[in-house]
């Protein structure tokens, strides 16, 4: 098999992404988990937000809600001793991380030609429970019969685990874990 590289990479980059919230900020779009279907070619992109701030002094910091519902926003003074804000990626306290400064999910990217990616505005799966707290990312596609089996990486206070989900159309997809 011969491999070459694009001449128009990357082919996705962080403006062509829509933040799918308002006072969020698109910070990547990486880590594609890929498929054929027909003739598209479907990516299943790993989007990282973060909320915007406007003060030099805070760290915003988005939290999923117990029920796996909802959003908030939540706020940190860089001044806090208790915490230690030196990496942007992630709060740490005692020298371990307590929350990261961002949240993944992840989000259809459609293409013809395989160059030029239409990106769905909203996510396709996003993070649902305790265990998904701090996002969903790196997904891998595999096709059996007509099914679309996703894996997936989970990212929380409690490590990191491993979900799964399906779809029959790669536009519409069900979590298992």
């Amino acid at each position: 098999m011969n491999i070459t590289r694009s001449a128009q990479n990357p082919v996705i980059r962080v403006r062509d992404v829509v933040p799918s919230r308002p006072d969020f900020r698109v910070l990547g779009a990486f880590n594609a988990g890929v498929a054929q279907l027909g003739d598209e070619t479907i990516l299943l992109l790993r989007i990282a937000e973060a909320p915007i701030s406007d003060r030099a002094d805070e760290v915003l910091v988005p939290r999923l809600n117990e029920a796996g519902t909802d959003v908030r926003v939540e706020r940190y003074d860089k001044n806090d001793p208790a915490y230690d804000f030196s990496d942007s990626r992630f709060i740490a306290r005692n020298g371990r991380t307590v929350m990261l400064t961002s949240l993944s999910h992840l989000r259809v990217a459609r293409s013809i030609d395989g160059i030029h990616f239409e990106i769905e505005p909203q996510p396709a799966l996003f993070p649902e429970h305790a265990l998904e707290a701090w996002g969903i990312e790196d997904p891998r596609v595999t096709q059996i019969g007509d099914i679309y089996y996703i894996t997936y990486s989970s990212a929380s206070a409690h490590g990191v685990g491993a979900g799964l989900a399906e779809t029959r159309d790669s536009g519409h997809s069900s979590a298992a874990d």
